[in-house]
């Protein structure tokens, strides 16, 4: 069984070459049309409960409206540096992406409003 990374510098480097190693691996396996997608960002990321078990945003640490404190770095230094971002910025970090609006939004949005999913005041 694999051992989970460490908070120091050296674990840093065996995350990078893992992820090397992993991705030399899926290319070997794919066909010549296939690709590797890469995600910057856990794909359902501050959606519902997209943790297990269910972890609720806004703690005390991130301050966060889409993820919980229970999923940022343990550090000790890791709550100033976050609480001195917003200091010296004035406000929380703002990480949500413009909705693309085209024809379809609207029936999209009203569609998943209905479904109880959907944002109340579209932009």
């Amino acid at each position: 069984q694999a051992a989970a990374f460490g908070g120091f510098v050296r674990d840093l480097r065996r995350v990078e070459a893992s992820l090397r190693l992993r991705r030399r691996r899926l290319l070997a396996a794919l066909e010549a049309d296939e690709i590797i997608p890469s995600v910057t960002a856990f794909p359902l990321m501050g959606t519902d409960d997209f943790t297990a078990p269910p972890t609720d945003p806004r703690g005390p640490v991130a301050v966060s409206d889409a993820c919980s404190d229970a999923l940022i770095n343990p550090h000790p230094r890791f709550a100033t540096l976050t609480a001195n971002i917003r200091k010296r910025r004035g406000s929380k970090v703002n990480i949500k992406v413009p909705l693309f609006i085209d024809k379809d939004t609207r029936a999209r949005l009203a569609a998943e409003e209905a479904e109880g999913r959907g944002p109340k005041n579209p932009a």
